[in-house]
Parts: C-alpha cells; sequence; structure tokens
C-alpha cells in the first residue's frame, strides 16, 4: 500500500501500537467505520516497522459480504511474511506455511497460525467467544517470533461485542464513521462523552456488595452502591438513576457501557470502572452518510477538540487530512 497515512497522527499511534505488550483491537462505532481498513494499514506499518503483526479476526473478515447483513467487506490482502490466524480451507489460493496448530475450532474447522508466502486475499475466522479467542491469543503469544522481531497481536473485532475485558488486557484503536453522525457538532459530543466514560475513575476495593444486571432483580435502595454484572444498558441505568437507588455504579469496562448520551450524562458523575483497554488512537472515516456532507479537516477538528491535543487521530483512508 503506497497510500499509508504519514503525518503524525497515524506515525503516533503506530508507535503506540508498537510499544503496546497487549492485543490490539480494531473496534468500529458503526458499519462500514473503516476498521478492516485501518487494521490492514497497521499491519503494513508495523512490518515496515520490523515488527511481526499477527493478525486474528473476532468471528470472520474478509469475505466477500458479510454474513448477516450482506453487504459488500474490504478483503484481507496479506504479503509475504505476515502471519495471521484462520483455517485451513480459508486460504484460498495464497501460498502459505503452517506456522503453528492452535487449539481451538470455529464451525468445527481447527484454526492454525499462517504465514504467507506470497501476496493474496484470504479471510480470517476466529473464535467468535470471548474466552476462546483469549486462548488462541495467549497460545500465539507463546510462540517465539522471528529473531529480532517484535510481534504485535491485532484483532479485527468488535471489543464492546464479546471480547469481555475480564479475560485479560485489552488495548484498542477505534474507528469511527463520522457520516453515521448528523454532523462534526454530534460527533464531537460523542468522541466527547466516550472520552469522559473512558477517564473514569477505577474502582477501589472495598467494591459495593450488591451486584445488579440487567433484568435481573431491583437496584438497592440503601444508595451503597452496586456493581453491575455484564453490560450496562439503558434501561438499568435508568433504574439506577431513581432518586432512592443514588450511589456509586461499578462497571467492568467502557466497553460495555450501552446507554443514550443524556442518560450517561446523569449517571457518569457516580460511575466508576473496573478495568479499560488502552485507548491507543483514532481512525476517523470522513465519508459522508445520506446527510449533508462535511470537509475531513472540519470533522477532524471537531474530533480533535473533542479528543485532546495529545490523542493520536488520523483518516485512515486519505494522507492529506492527517490531525
Amino acid at each position: 500500500m503506497n497510500d499509508l497515512p504519514a503525518k503524525a497522527g497515524f506515525a503516533s499511534a503506530v508507535r503506540r501500537v508498537l510499544a503496546c505488550p497487549d492485543p490490539v483491537f480494531f473496534v468500529g462505532t458503526h458499519k462500514n467505520s473503516g476498521k478492516t481498513t485501518t487494521f490492514l494499514r497497521f499491519a503494513q506499518a508495523l512490518r515496515e516497522a520490523g515488527a511481526t503483526p499477527v493478525l486474528f479476526s473476532l468471528g470472520r473478515d474478509g469475505e466477500a459480504r458479510d454474513q448477516f447483513f450482506g453487504h459488500e467487506k474490504p478483503v484481507v490482502r496479506v504479503e509475504p511474511g505476515w502471519w495471521f490466524v484462520t483455517h485451513e480451507a480459508a486460504l484460498g489460493d495464497v501460498p502459505c506455511a503452517l506456522v503453528a496448530a492452535l487449539p481451538a475450532q470455529v464451525d468445527g474447522r481447527p484454526l492454525g497460525l499462517f504465514e504467507a508466502r506470497a501476496c493474496g486475499d484470504v479471510e480470517l475466522w476466529g473464535p467468535p467467544a470471548a474466552s476462546e479467542l483469549r486462548a488462541t491469543l495467549d497460545a500465539v503469544a507463546g510462540i517465539p517470533a522471528p529473531e529480532g522481531q517484535r510481534r504485535i497481536l491485532m484483532v479485527d473485532g468488535a471489543l464492546d461485542r464479546q471480547a469481555a475485558l475480564h479475560h485479560g488486557p485489552a488495548a484498542m484503536v477505534l474507528c469511527c464513521k463520522a457520516g453515521a453522525f448528523s454532523g462534526p457538532a454530534a460527533l464531537g459530543s460523542h468522541l466527547a462523552l466516550r472520552r469522559r466514560l473512558f477517564d473514569a475513575p477505577r474502582a477501589t476495593p472495598p467494591l459495593p456488595r450488591a451486584h445488579v444486571s440487567d433484568g435481573q432483580g431491583e437496584p438497592p435502595t440503601t444508595g451503597e452502591g452496586v456493581v453491575v454484572d455484564g453490560p450496562l444498558t439503558q434501561s438499568l441505568a435508568l433504574d439506577l438513576l431513581r432518586e432512592d437507588a443514588a450511589g456509586p455504579v461499578v462497571v467492568s469496562s467502557p466497553m460495555h457501557v450501552f446507554v443514550a448520551a443524556p442518560v450517561l450524562e446523569r449517571l457518569l458523575p457516580r460511575l466508576s470502572l473496573l478495568s479499560a483497554p488502552d485507548w491507543l488512537g483514532t481512525a476517523l472515516n470522513p465519508a459522508a452518510g445520506s446527510g449533508a456532507s462535511h470537509s475531513p479537516a472540519t470533522l477532524l477538528a471537531e474530533a480533535r477538540a473533542a479528543l485532546g491535543p495529545d490523542h493520536p487521530l488520523f483518516d485512515p483512508l486519505a494522507v492529506d487530512h492527517q490531525a
């Protein structure tokens, strides 16, 4: 790829990924957010930096059309020397060497760690369950990288969907689709609120004794606070905002908060986090949605104001609108 973003935002994010000891998830805010494109551009940049990226999928990537929604998906194009996890039938016509068999299966097919010997398109298949994915990541982490190279585990998949953080530490690159928002201001408000959520204080012992989950029981009325088991949903958040349920609210991760902005604004002062992924950077896809089009520079400026000057921010689809 000759059009790799080369300015400060992308370069800074690449440096952060290179320094990260944990698996890095590429997380999309919406469908067609540029997640796979960003994922592959990082793989290329990491290879050029002398590292060995290992490509995983949480589920399936690289097929011609999404298996659930039917829309076209970007191909996963590997190059000689790239490592990736899939099953043998997903290699297509790409010459590959099996580096190691792995202790996981998808649809009854055993997964392996492969090294590409030529350029070509493959499908990445990976476990859809968080515990199985973590076991696969751990297995690959135990395989020595080529001499003198740093191995980087990269996952094309939605961290907020199934890969619960209690299965192990993780980092993320957020891929944001500007066209999913009504305009630059709405985009900025979304990112600013997510930044505040990630910056919520970490919970420290002793934790509240009461545990709640969506649809299971009533929040306590003592005001001593609760630990949320599972996702924090809109309905559960509204229950916790009742005046007689006041008290601290501990959630497992900011990636497991699924609450509308006005409700989250009200609950945020009471929230604390058990853990959070390290947010390494944000890729902003400026492609317009069905509404009015806004310039990439305007969108990036709004996102920069929301995320702060030190947060790596870049357009993964162009080289001339970096921030």
